[in-house]
């Protein structure tokens, strides 16, 4: 049998902002975290509008990338509608399960983390890493990177990364609120000894508060299971 994920998530606004304009999906399937842009109009809406493009993938046939492009588009389409709406922009970061292939794109700085067998490894780069390798012809820009936002602006070609998965592992995603953390203390919070995802979430958090990270914060930890 396949693996499955188990899967939990918390949000909130933190000790600053006025508002969350962060967006999550936690599925049987599909994780989605967007961090909508909160110094530009209606980040929480360009947020839930790209989260709810990815949720669709749980009921029908699609790709990440396909889902990631059609958010784009309805972004733009969105502010030519509403010139309230024009500037709004958000990051996304969506992982897909397919038997035990794990998928992912990412457009901006919000992470994913993978747990293995003790071992903390860091699946999405850096912004500013993925914008020197371009610089410096070490990738292609139209096949492998993603601009920093979805804002209905030009989008590159993204490809889908993938990796096999299996029972045992654990994933993080985390929006910008989560980069206060430094990698040892994501990885003792990712290790609590309690069973099941909730007591990591719980810790993430207190440990991203307790860094004084006064950011939006969306944490969903998946721990990858075998199938009932």
């Amino acid at each position: 049998m396949p693996p499955a994920l188990r899967s939990v998530a918390s949000s909130d606004a933190g000790p600053v902002r006025p508002r969350n304009c962060d967006s999550f999906h936690v599925g049987p399937s599909v994780l989605a975290v967007a961090d909508g842009v909160d110094d530009a109009p209606f980040g929480d809406v360009a947020s839930a509008l790209a989260v709810d493009h990815v949720r669709r993938l749980e009921e029908a046939p699609g790709t990440l990338a396909a889902a990631a492009h059609a958010a784009n588009t309805a972004l733009r389409t969105r502010g030519a509608q509403t010139p309230a709406l024009l500037g709004m922009g958000t990051t996304l970061l969506a992982v897909r399960l397919e038997g035990s292939a794990l998928s992912w794109v990412s457009f901006g700085d919000s992470a994913l983390h993978l747990l293995r067998d003790g071992v903390l490894s860091t699946l999405t780069p850096a912004e500013d890493v993925i914008r020197s390798l371009v610089a410096e012809g070490r990738v292609e820009a139209d096949g492998l990177v993603a601009p920093a936002l979805l804002d209905g602006g030009s989008l590159f070609v993204v490809a889908q990364q993938a990796l096999e998965v299996g029972a045992g592992d654990r994933l993080l995603l985390g929006t910008r609120g989560l980069a206060e953390l430094a990698a040892e203390d994501l990885h003792a919070a990712l290790s609590v000894p309690e069973p099941g995802p909730e007591s990591a979430v719980m810790a993430l958090v207190e440990a991203a508060r307790a860094a004084s990270a006064a950011e939006n914060l969306t944490v969903v930890v998946a721990d990858v299971v075998e199938a009932p």
